[in-house]
């Protein structure tokens, strides 16, 4: 795998150094993610690779948005103010400063609501914005419970990963470790 996405020769150095570019969950507005993803693949293209774009999603699948958003979001929303205090804003990130960030706020930059809506949040990334594979996280240092965690991550293969599966074709690319090939 390949990281970096602060700067614009992290991405491309990317391409040149790894089999994937795998973009931090941090919130990017739509126009930076797409700038940085077609410099990495023109890159990767360059070299005669073939481009896999790797995006990392934070979440948790609830009954609502408003539920996913009072067990998870504020700990989604604590990391991002954590990141915005201690880097400052990038001109990727969606939000000018911590003040800005807050559980509802940051629910379009996760997976987190209702399972059909996170179905198809994957679906725009893949199809709208050619991610090819998504890392999903559902744990942050500050919470939920290991137990939540452990209910959440079954609910998440059941709900989300069983349809997206049924849906589109195992990928096949150098950059998915075996164990994590379908």
């Amino acid at each position: 795998m390949g990281g970096g996405n602060k700067v614009p020769a992290a991405v491309r150095r990317s391409a040149e150094y790894a089999q994937a570019w795998t973009c931090d969950p941090l919130p990017a507005t739509p126009e930076a993610f797409a700038a940085d993803a077609q410099a990495y693949r023109d890159r990767a293209a360059e070299l005669g690779k073939r481009p896999f774009v790797v995006l990392m999603r934070d979440g948790w699948v609830a009954d609502s948005l408003a539920e996913a958003a009072a067990v998870f979001g504020e700990h989604y929303a604590r990391m991002v103010r954590f990141y915005l205090r201690n880097e400052g804003a990038s001109r990727a990130q969606a939000f000018a400063g911590p003040g800005d960030v807050t559980a509802t706020a940051v629910a379009p930059y996760t997976l987190m609501g209702p399972a059909r809506d996170c179905v198809g949040q994957l679906r725009r990334l893949h199809e709208e914005q050619g991610v090819d594979y998504v890392v999903f996280c559902c744990r942050l240092s500050t919470g939920p419970s290991m137990e939540a965690t452990a209910e959440q991550i079954r609910r998440f293969g059941e709900e989300v990963v069983a349809p997206i599966h049924a849906r589109y074709p195992a990928p096949d690319h150098p950059a998915i470790p075996p164990a994590c090939r379908w």
